[in-house]
């Protein structure tokens, strides 16, 4: 291929020729001149490198809360009232007046009745209660209390709520019976220290006391029998031994049990004590209750001077007391 001209004379005249532009070197920057006395100056220092930040950690990704749930539109259904229970309704009963010293056996009738938990006379609450229909109850009414005659407001207990409902109706306790009128007197004198009829002897009035009792009961005095006051007394009246010889002589006043009997024990019967088991009588009184627990144990208490109580328990005076006692009654017939 022909060269161009201009190449041609540079080769001929032995100068290379001038480089393409594509491939030029820039020309080098000429040293300065440095004139004699003058001050050269430093070159300026690189500047040094920024240390390297760490980029900083993209914060977590904090996901965007779910949106509440909208309330249902739908109404929330109402609960079930409970049904109301009718409170009792006490219209009659079967006897309104009873003796002081006997439980009995009643009815009520009324309405709404087998909504009753329990039926209080006074402030005591009759047992052995029994639903016969809604309109009819039975229940047995106790002793009055502390044997005294007195009338009381009968009410009911709600079994739907446990309140207290009131009713017209009242029961009346009465002396009636002798044993209504012996155990009145008992328990009117249990802590009595003198009497205007009788004479008291302090620490040993215990047959005196009971044959006080007695005397309320209905007993006759006789010529063995009997305390007109210091002067005029028999021994079978203030002497436990000498009361227990006279039971033993009169069959027809009382019959004697022994503590294995104490399921035929009744309410004003005679207990004796022998402290000792010498065999004589030590400590006389008059039962003032008998109850038996749900283990068919029999607990007789008493009521009696000298240590001046009205329920004692005979358990305890035989036991932890005296522990070789024995113990005797006398179921009175008369």
């Amino acid at each position: 291929m022909a060269l161009s001209a201009s190449l041609a004379a540079g080769l001929l005249l032995g100068t290379a020729a001038p480089a393409m532009a594509a491939e030029a070197t820039p020309a080098p920057v000429p040293s300065p001149v440095v004139t004699a006395g003058a001050t050269v100056a430093a070159p300026a220092p690189s500047p040094s490198p920024s240390p390297s930040v760490p980029a900083p950690s993209p914060s977590p990704s904090v996901p965007a809360p779910s949106p509440s749930p909208l309330p249902s539109s739908a109404p929330t259904p109402e609960p079930t009232p409970e049904p109301v229970v009718p409170l009792p309704v006490a219209n009659a009963l079967s006897k309104t007046k009873g003796q002081t010293s006997a439980t009995r056996t009643l009815t009520m009738t009324g309405a709404n009745l087998d909504n009753v938990a329990a039926v209080y006379i006074g402030a005591v609450a009759a047992s052995d209660l029994v639903v016969v229909s809604p309109a009819k109850i039975t229940f047995r009414v106790g002793t009055a209390f502390n044997f005294q005659p007195m009338k009381y407001k009968v009410t009911l207990a709600a079994l739907s709520t446990g309140e207290r409902v009131p009713t017209p109706l009242t029961y009346q306790y009465v002396l009636q019976t002798k044993r209504d009128r012996q155990m009145d007197y008992a328990f009117d004198h249990w802590n009595d220290r003198s009497s205007k009829t009788y004479f008291y002897a302090s620490g040993t009035n215990c047959a005196n006391f009971t044959n006080q009792v007695l005397r309320a009961r209905g007993w006759k005095p006789t010529s063995n029998w009997h305390n007109y006051g210091w002067t005029d007394y028999t021994s079978s009246w203030v002497s436990s031994t000498a009361l227990m010889k006279y039971f033993k002589a009169r069959p027809q006043l009382a019959a004697p049990l022994t503590d294995k009997q104490r399921n035929q024990v009744r309410v004003g019967d005679v207990v004796q004590f022998d402290w000792d088991g010498s065999g004589d009588r030590d400590h006389t009184a008059v039962v003032s209750k008998v109850s038996t627990d749900v283990y068919g144990h029999v607990s007789v208490y008493y009521v009696g001077h000298t240590s001046h109580t009205t329920y004692s328990s005979v358990d305890s005076s035989i036991n932890p007391q005296h522990p070789k006692a024995r113990v005797y009654y006398w179921h009175l017939v008369a």
